[in-house]
């Protein structure tokens, strides 16, 4: 079996796609670092902690936008989707979603900025996945979540509901 590119979502084989057909979609240095880990016997100058925190967090982000997670779907809908594995990944991006994008913030030494990625994974959530019946106001904020005010208030507000609700979720005495 040729080994697969890890950064590549198509299962594309690095030996099956020449270097210059990368190089066309903007990607010869993805490529030549694929090839390099993949051949490499030590891994890890080729793995971005930033660049792999922003993809985890829009992985999640994505996932939770999907159609399974549409709170209009009746009970034989989740049925099939649960039969079929499209929960598989639920645990894991319902509770890491919002670290992930925290970490990503914070991974940003100087600036404190946010991925354009993650940016618009967000608004995706927001727009798909807001619960407007959710109308505690957001007491809680941190120093990233704090980053997006002032370019992105409607953001800012979803985050610092979120953070609010993981810290009231942490203190609940329903915890499992």
């Amino acid at each position: 079996m040729r080994p697969v590119c890890p950064l590549h979502s198509k299962g594309v084989s690095v030996s099956s796609v020449p270097i210059s057909s990368f190089e066309t979609a903007g990607r010869a240095t993805e490529a030549k670092h694929c090839h390099r880990y993949i051949t490499s016997v030590s891994t890890i100058e080729y793995i971005s902690k930033k660049g792999s925190v922003i993809n985890s967090a829009c992985s999640c982000l994505s996932y939770l936008c999907q159609q399974h997670h549409d709170p209009e779907l009746n009970e034989e809908e989740v049925e099939a989707y649960a039969l079929a594995g499209g929960y598989v990944f639920h645990e894991y991006a319902t509770t890491y979603w919002l670290e992930l994008v925290e970490r990503s913030i914070q991974l940003d030494d100087k600036e404190k900025t946010i991925s354009d990625n993650i940016i618009k994974h967000l608004e995706l959530l927001g727009e798909v996945r807001l619960n407007g019946n959710f109308e505690k106001m957001p007491k809680a904020s941190t120093s990233s979540t704090a980053s997006l005010a002032s370019e992105w208030p409607s953001l800012h507000e979803m985050m610092g509901k979120a953070v609010q609700f993981r810290q009231d979720s942490l203190n609940s005495q329903y915890q499992l």
